[in-house]
C-alpha cells in the first residue's frame, strides 16, 4: 500500500506542473498495440501487449505480457506519464508499477523516457 500511495503522489507531483506549462495539440485518443517475439534460448513465445489511453498530453497505459506458448499473463505494467514537446524533443516522464501473473504488485518506476524527431 505504501508503494501506491508514494507512487500516487510522485504521479500528481510530476504531472501537474507540467500540464500547466503545455498546449495541448490532441484532446483524446486510444493507442493500441502488440509486440510478438519467439525467445530462442527459452524457447518461449510471447506477446507483449499495450492499450493506453492520452487526454491532453497525460497517458495512462495498461502493458500485459501472455506466454503464447502457455496462454498465460506473465505479468504486466501500468503506467503515467505526460508527454511535453520542445523543438522536435519529445520528453515524457512517467511513474510505473509492475505487477506479477497474480497480480501482485512488484517494482514501482519512476523516470524520463526521451525521442527525437529530425
Amino acid at each position: 500500500m505504501k508503494k501506491t500511495v508514494v507512487s500516487a503522489i510522485a504521479g500528481v507531483a510530476l504531472f501537474s506542473g507540467a500540464a500547466l506549462a503545455q498546449e495541448t495539440t490532441k484532446a483524446f485518443s486510444v493507442d493500441l498495440g502488440v509486440d510478438s517475439y519467439y525467445n530462442v534460448d527459452t524457447e518461449e513465445a510471447t506477446a507483449e501487449l499495450s492499450a493506453g489511453v492520452t487526454a491532453f498530453n497525460a497517458t495512462l497505459a495498461w502493458e500485459p505480457d501472455i506466454s503464447i506458448d502457455n496462454v498465460e499473463l506473465l505479468g504486466s505494467d501500468l503506467s503515467l506519464g505526460y508527454n511535453l514537446n520542445v523543438q522536435g524533443i519529445s520528453v515524457t516522464p512517467y511513474v510505473s508499477m509492475g505487477f506479477d501473473g497474480d497480480f501482485n504488485q512488484g517494482d514501482t518506476k519512476i523516470g524520463v523516457k526521451s525521442s527525437f524527431s529530425f
